[in-house]
């Protein structure tokens, strides 16, 4: 049934087609309500106006049940033959055929065949090419499968003059935007200054000092529960991760700059041998580490993170979370963040 339907109304459109090719008024033999056509603005001045946009709309009701497709044509603004310049149907719903893309407008549009349909054109600062009359019409089908057409019209027309209230206009309307861009900035600046605050009263709530060696940045932290992990995204917030000792000189400033000049006596290195006990690798890339200085000989299987100790000297294998070997809760760590 849905079959003879389609082919009916397809019979209808085509016998349509041809009577709306041989006649000025193609309302005349299929008379229906609801489409609308809304030009925005209707009148413009070429490289003046900002925005320019025509639609088709067809929100569903009159007396068509089936939307078989939307076109909309325009004239020339010297010619009244109307030219097609972009369609959508129900053979696919979703796409919008461009039949001109000369007019270089922005096209958008859907159908649903049951319910709406829409097809927009518009245009940033719009040249007197867009200047004409346009036409939406829709084609569709009543719930006793007679042929329906819909049709709507209208016009926009380029001027030539810039008169004194348009240069008033256009003038106010960019004191206008330029008091929005400056509210913005002046908003901008503020939420800047608070960010500012916000991180800077974060860092210090992190850290303690910080250092520079090599083109890095070394963030010494307060203490905190032991707990690697937590560490190291704490490090990763801050756009950085926990110091990985590279070679002999970054051990001696780290050991200097932490142990002896800021007086702490532990403090954890982004070092782990989880994976392989007694193989040392860096937590951020697992890669082998390239310099250690370890003086508290093997340690148990549990103890898999590295840290360094002004008791030894050196680093020494620590469980990564909870009590130290030495019954200790608090730990601290350096972040490492390249500049």
């Amino acid at each position: 049934m849905d079959l003879l339907r389609k082919l009916c109304l397809v019979a209808y459109m085509i016998l349509l087609g041809h009577i709306c090719r041989s006649t000025s008024d193609a309302q005349t033999m299929a008379p229906s309500n609801g489409v609308e056509i809304q030009a925005t603005p209707l009148t413009f001045f070429e490289g003046l106006t900002r925005h320019l946009t025509v639609t088709c709309s067809f929100p569903g009701g009159a007396d068509i049940s089936d939307v078989m497709s939307l076109i909309m044509s325009k004239t020339s603004a010297s010619q009244s033959v109307y030219t097609e310049v972009a369609a959508v149907t129900s053979h696919a719903p979703g796409h919008v055929d461009v039949k001109d893309p000369s007019l270089n407008a922005t096209v958008t549009g859907h159908l649903h065949a049951q319910d709406s349909a829409s097809l927009s054109l518009s245009w940033a600062y719009p040249s007197n090419q867009v200047a004409g009359s346009f036409k939406c019409q829709l084609f569709g089908m009543d719930v006793a499968g007679h042929p329906r057409l819909s049709t709507a019209e209208t016009s926009v027309e380029a001027l030539d003059d810039v008169t004194t209230d348009l240069l008033v206009k256009e003038i106010n309307a960019l004191h206008d935007s330029h008091d929005v861009l400056v509210k913005g900035q002046t908003d901008l600046n503020t939420r800047l200054v608070d960010l500012e605050s916000f991180k800077a009263k974060t860092t210090n709530a992190v850290f303690e000092t910080s250092t520079t060696f090599n083109g890095h940045t070394y963030w010494l932290s307060n203490p905190f529960m032991r707990d690697i992990a937590n560490h190291y995204m704490l490090c990763k917030v801050f756009g950085g991760y926990i110091v990985e000792i590279d070679d002999k000189a970054e051990y001696d400033f780290i050991y200097d700059w932490a142990i002896v000049q800021n007086k702490v006596d532990k403090v954890a290195i982004g070092s782990t041998d989880a994976v392989r006990d007694g193989t040392w690798a860096y937590i951020r890339t697992g890669k082998t580490m390239t310099y250690i200085h370890k003086t508290d000989g093997t340690g148990a299987t549990s103890d898999n993170v590295l840290e360094i100790w002004s008791e030894f000297h050196g680093m020494v294998d620590e469980p990564s979370q909870g009590l130290n070997h030495r019954r200790e809760l608090l730990g601290r760590f350096i972040c490492e963040i390249p500049n």
